[in-house]
């Protein structure tokens, strides 16, 4: 890689700590001589930025105009959110969303009805998943993260539905032939979810369907 391109790089990682800069998929430098380059990312090659790291800043940036609750909760288990979205391939959007709605960030959150956890799980859920604890935080999202994603894969990737599943059981959704129940909690559950995740820029929601 040339010097200038290495200069370039750092200064673009430098901007990205500074603030929301990364948010786009291209970016913009004015050189010392006024020259205004537009680069896509993929063009740094080598150098240790990529849509990885701009996908996390962007979410980042907007789970901080969604309140001190939301930016507290990403910044506390950021890493477990990330590791779950790879095991999962689920958006760690989706994963913040489900973690809102369902616990408020609190991995000792607990239930009237025994669910317990950042993902909520049930103890026998939680068993199926292989989850001895449900209230270690990388467990109940790994844990919870692939339940979810396996009700995507289960509902043809219809989001609705699968939130719905993970809300009132499989069971429920299935007898009501691939539909969202109209149970007052469980509508209100995937409303809320459903808003969340698209202020937090959600997109596709299952990276392999």
């Amino acid at each position: 890689m040339t010097s200038n391109l290495k200069w370039l790089a750092l200064t673009f990682v430098l901007m990205c700590a500074a603030g929301p800069v990364c948010a786009a998929g291209t970016w913009n430098l004015v050189l010392p001589d006024t020259v205004v380059l537009n680069h896509d990312l993929a063009t740094l090659g080598d150098v240790a930025v990529g849509p990885e790291s701009v996908a996390r800043k962007r979410l980042a940036h907007l789970a901080s105009q969604q309140g001190a609750a939301v930016a507290d909760t990403l910044q506390r288990f950021e890493r477990e959110i990330e590791s779950a979205a790879h095991g999962s391939g689920l958006d760690p959007a989706l994963i913040l969303s489900v973690v809102m709605e369902e616990s408020g960030g609190d991995p000792l959150a607990r239930s009237r009805r025994g669910a317990l956890g950042l993902m909520q799980l049930m103890p026998g859920t939680a068993r199926d998943l292989g989850v001895g604890d449900r209230t270690d935080a990388a467990q109940s999202l790994q844990g919870g993260s692939r339940y979810l994603a396996d009700m995507l894969r289960k509902f043809a990737g219809r989001l609705d539905v699968a939130l719905a599943a993970y809300n009132a059981g499989p069971g429920t959704v299935d007898r009501l032939g691939g539909k969202v129940p109209a149970y007052p909690e469980t509508r209100r559950y995937v409303d809320r979810v459903l808003e969340r995740y698209e202020r937090l820029g959600g997109g596709t929601p299952l990276a392999s369907p």
